[in-house]
This record gives C-alpha cells, sequence and structure tokens, in this order.
C-alpha cells in the first residue's frame, strides 16, 4: 500500500480483493511412466506435466509510487564494476581440424539413428501450460485515475518432444477503458471477435539436413497467427495523459 494525494485513503499497488473464491495461485505436477498401459488414454503421450493456473491480479501504476520502489530497488542493488576483458586462448589449427572431424563423425551417427524411427517419437517428453484467468492494470496519476486495462483468458504451451518443439499462445480479450468521467467513448480499445490472437509456433530438430535440405515441403520452423477484429478508438486526450504519465515515470527514473 502507498499513500495517496488524500490524507485519509491509500493506493493498493497490488492486490487480489476481486478473487475471494478461487485459489491466486496452483501448481500441478504429473509424471507418467511411458511403458504404462495407460499412457496413451490416460496421460495422453505426455510424460511429463507442469500446468500452472494464475486466477486473478490487480496492479495500480501510481506515477509516485514507482518511482520510489524503484529508487528503493535502486540502493539496494550494489555498485557495478568495470571487468577487464580476458585474453581468450589461442587454438591451434591442429586442434580446429580434429574438432571438426570429431564434429562430422557425430553427425553422420546422429543421421544413421534418424533413420530408424522409434515407438517413442510421439511422446512429448515435456508439456508446460501456463492459464492466466484476469489480470488489471490501472494507470494512476497523481490527481486520478487515467486508464484500466483488463487482459482476460491468457494461455500459454510448451510441447517438447524429441523431434520437434511447440509454443502455443491463445489471448481470449483485453479491454482498455478511458477512466475519465467526461469521456464520450470509454472503451478505447476492444474486441469484436471471439479472441484476440491464437498463434502457434513449430520447431522441428534437424527437419532440413541431408537429402530433406532440396524438399521445398520440409521447412525447420512454421509459424501460424491469427489475429482477430480489433477495435480501437484513438483519443487525443487519453493518449496524451497516458504518454504524460509514462514520461515522467521514465525521465524521473533514469535520473535517480
Amino acid at each position: 500500500m502507498y499513500p495517496n494525494s488524500e490524507k485519509d485513503k491509500k493506493v493498493h499497488l497490488i492486490t487480489t480483493l476481486d478473487n475471494t473464491e478461487e485459489d491466486l495461485l496452483t501448481l500441478e505436477y504429473v509424471k507418467a511412466d511411458k511403458n504404462a498401459p495407460d499412457f496413451k488414454t490416460m496421460y495422453k503421450n505426455t510424460e511429463q506435466l507442469i500446468k500452472v493456473n494464475f486466477s486473478s491480479l490487480d496492479v495500480h501504476l501510481h506515477t509516485e509510487a514507482l518511482l520510489n520502489s524503484i529508487n528503493f530497488l535502486n540502493n539496494l542493488l550494489p555498485p557495478l564494476k568495470k571487468e577487464t576483458q580476458e585474453e581468450q586462448p589461442i587454438v591451434p589449427k591442429e586442434e580446429e581440424e580434429e574438432e571438426e572431424e570429431a564434429k562430422i563423425e557425430d553427425s553422420a551417427v546422429t543421421k544413421k539413428s534418424s533413420t530408424k524411427k522409434s515407438k517413442f517419437e510421439d511422446v512429448v517428453n515435456l508439456h508446460i501450460r501456463a492459464d492466466l484467468n484476469c489480470l488489471k492494470v490501472f494507470i494512476r496519476g497523481e490527481k486520478a485515475r487515467i486508464s484500466e486495462i483488463s487482459i482476460e483468458g491468457l494461455v500459454s504451451e510448451v510441447q517438447m518432444r524429441k523431434k520437434s518443439v511447440e509454443i502455443l499462445a491463445n489471448l481470449k480479450n483485453i479491454v482498455i477503458l478511458d477512466c475519465d468521467k467526461e469521456a464520450l467513448y470509454k472503451k478505447a480499445v476492444s474486441i469484436a471477435d471471439k479472441e484476440v490472437f491464437d498463434f502457434r509456433m513449430v520447431n522441428h530438430v534437424d527437419a532440413t539436413e541431408g537429402d530433406a535440405y532440396t524438399d521445398m515441403l520440409i521447412v525447420d520452423t512454421s509459424v501460424a497467427l491469427t489475429v482477430g477484429c480489433i477495435q480501437v478508438i484513438f483519443l487525443n486526450k487519453f493518449m496524451s495523459s497516458i504518454l504524460v504519465s509514462v514520461h515522467l515515470t521514465c525521465t524521473t527514473a533514469f535520473t535517480i
């Protein structure tokens, strides 16, 4: 908590006042045996699963409180010392050639082993999922609240297999409100679709090695992004107040 401009009121910098029923943070870890008979049905071919669920959090960006927090953290950090760069030893050319030959031999061994398809190729070695139900950010000035940003339904996943790494991200809703009482349009940014964006990236390990390099249908990395309909209303007074608040915080932080 931080005292506001008014004597009798205080500003909560980070709160969970709206969340009275659900847990703030839950963490679940599941490790399964890939040789188990119900590995595919019950555990969905996933050897290790980590699930993090974050329910809701309110963050209040108060200009004066942020500056005092930055000043406090800067006083805790020790002063930086200039480190002299150590000279790297020169490796003889003969050792470099031996290392290159060893790398070529290792790559040849891996190519031979990769031709044999393993029965555990489709197994997900590690699956990490993080859910954020709701995050609200309130931007406050010295006298009044400037804006309210609400982010809902953010889901991010990472699936690691032997031959690929898949990254997924999805955001359901985002709303930016103008907190000025005289504002004609309260919603500066809103969503007119089912979701904000849906992101998927797959990185294939050694997909274009060897003869596969000439196959134009095989790629090392594939990226897919779907963006929904986002409605933005540009308000000059609203944007100016946000930029002034950000500029004041940044300039004062650099001078500390």
